[in-house]
């Protein structure tokens, strides 16, 4: 039996080489289930803590992401003052529910009268914007409202929920009005599930990188006490790596879904 393997053994390296290739190319398709109430029983206290928690926040699909794009930085008086009469706009539209970006985010601060929430930008207050802009790139929680590079705002939209497909195509309609009435504006509009799936989908990707550096660390130092020799290390790093790689890309050939949970 050995013997035959090892007569083929060009051939089974061959074909190895091919399926992750293939699954390298299918790997970046992932698809990520974010529902967490699959991992509870029904009749679970648990479950019901976790359903009327869901109820206090907007479902992901009662979410619009409305992107605008500024050429140079978003920290423009103008550009801010284009926003505000955009998102005041977006709020007279029948359905909207809520519009909330960062000129409506505030930070939690410890004060004599209790914790209280400080905007982060006040446009009134055109002068701290140098300081509002080192504090809204330094900080964790703006991340979902403006991009990396300080050049787009992100509006959320929230709508009333369970709209059918009359007054949503409608809302939608309405939004793309306003998009041209303000064509100066560069603008992108996505679906709130959409974005949170790519999200989650880094999220996946982070997880995946960081697990493969600490876990091939740990062969190297083990291998490198057992065998002495740092040759010895490559094989199971390679195998490793292979075997992640046909995991994810055989979840996308056989269409199952990566479940995250935390």
């Amino acid at each position: 039996m050995i013997e035959k393997l090892l007569k083929y053994r060009y051939i089974y390296i061959v074909i190895l080489i091919l399926l992750v290739v293939f699954a390298a190319i299918k790997a970046p398709n992932i698809e990520v289930d974010t529902d967490i109430s699959q991992f509870f029983h029904e009749d679970d206290a648990d479950y019901t803590f976790y359903q009327d928690m869901k109820s206090e926040f907007s479902s992901q699909d009662n979410l619009i992401l409305l992107g605008v794009k500024h050429q140079d930085s978003v920290f423009n008086l103008e550009f801010l003052n284009k926003i505000e009469a955009l998102t005041d706009s977006l709020k007279q539209i029948p359905n909207i529910k809520k519009v909330n970006s960062l000129l409506t985010l505030s930070y939690p601060i410890k004060s004599m009268f209790g914790i209280i929430g400080v905007p982060y930008l006040k446009i009134e207050d055109s002068g701290k914007l140098a300081y509002n802009k080192k504090k809204i790139l330094g900080d964790e929680l703006p991340k979902s409202f403006i991009n990396r590079q300080g050049d787009a705002l992100f509006l959320w939209i929230e709508t009333e929920p369970n709209l059918e497909t009359k007054p949503l195509d409608k809302l939608i309609g309405d939004v793309n009005v306003l998009r041209t009435d303000y064509g100066e504006l560069t603008t992108f509009l996505w679906g709130g599930r959409e974005v949170i799936d790519v999200s989650f989908k880094n999220i996946l990707i982070k997880e995946i990188l960081t697990f493969s550096f600490w876990i091939s660390i740990f062969l190297c130092l083990s291998l490198i006490f057992i065998f002495k020799k740092p040759a010895a290390i490559l094989f199971p790093i390679v195998l490793v790596v292979v075997v992640i790689i046909l995991f994810l890309g055989g979840m996308v050939t056989l269409g199952e879904t990566y479940k995250y949970h935390v």
